[in-house]
């Protein structure tokens, strides 16, 4: 701590802002929220996943099965679609413009037809950029309903997105539901670790 001469109170001192900084810059996010999980997939008994952002768009790195598994062809690795999933939504509505379009031209290279797509979902993707939320219905698969939530680091930016998904028949994809309220909590508790502070706090 040091003393402001001008004001007379007391405030970090460099020593403490360059601890606090490379502690910041040591955060594991993936690591922190590895270790969170298995918890969280029990709590709310639907597949939960975890996905970063790759040089082709989210890519699953961890997947945690509930009790009653459902059957889809998501593995480690995989690569979601940008704009045909709720996990590659989140990121579309979170990331810089040119990052996603690039990206979304990345995954369609021989048609534009992903950018005219990308287009059309603009005003959708700022609801997602709003709510923090992305929900789909049947979107990649017509039985599956998912819900995805942006992680945020201490820079304000999306670090991961965590995805929950079920069967459509036991799977309440509505904004307003118990799913989607501890979902947006738990990955407010993972943003937290990360160091971000929610504007307004």
């Amino acid at each position: 701590m040091q003393k402001d001469r001008a004001s007379g109170c007391y405030e970090l001192g460099p020593m403490a802002i360059r601890l606090g900084v490379s502690a910041l810059l040591g955060l594991k996010p993936v690591k922190l929220a590895s270790a969170e999980l298995p918890g969280f997939a029990r709590e709310i008994d639907h597949t939960v996943s975890l996905a970063v952002w790759g040089n082709k768009g989210p890519a699953i790195v961890q997947i945690e099965e509930s009790s009653h598994p459902i059957h889809v062809d998501m593995r480690l690795g995989t690569v979601m679609s940008i704009l045909g999933s709720a996990t590659g939504r989140v990121f579309a509505a979170c990331l810089p413009e040119g990052k996603v379009r690039a990206a979304v031209a990345e995954q369609k290279p021989k048609t534009e037809e992903g950018l005219l797509r990308y287009e059309a979902l603009r005003p959708e993707l700022e609801k997602i950029a709003a709510s923090g939320i992305a929900l789909a219905r049947g979107l990649a698969i017509p039985w599956i309903n998912s819900m995805s939530a942006a992680v945020y680091d201490y820079t304000g930016s999306i670090c991961m997105a965590v995805t929950t998904l079920g069967p459509a028949g036991d799977f309440d994809a509505a904004p307003d539901s118990a799913l989607a309220r501890a979902l947006l909590d738990f990955a407010a508790r993972l943003s937290e670790q990360n160091g971000y502070i929610r504007p307004g706090c």
